[in-house]
């Protein structure tokens, strides 16, 4: 999923705020370290926010899906 967001943000001792475009990705826990060097190596920030963010719940169908989409 990507989603254009605007960010408010201290960076360098400075407040900045910017348009920005937040991508979601979901995956397993075990690929997060792979998928995390991969977006540093192409971002273009220098600290890019890359967080893991676990599911608490979700409908039994849609999470059914999701396990079978990351085999």
């Amino acid at each position: 999923n990507i989603h254009p967001i605007h960010s408010i943000y201290r960076w360098e001792g400075k407040i900045n705020s910017d348009a920005e475009w937040q991508l979601v990705i979901k995956t397993r826990l075990n690929l997060f370290p792979t998928l995390a060097e991969r977006i540093k190596a192409i971002h273009s920030y220098e600290v890019p926010e890359i967080i893991a963010i676990p599911i608490i719940q979700g409908s039994t169908t849609y999470l059914n899906w999701l396990a079978s989409s990351l085999k």
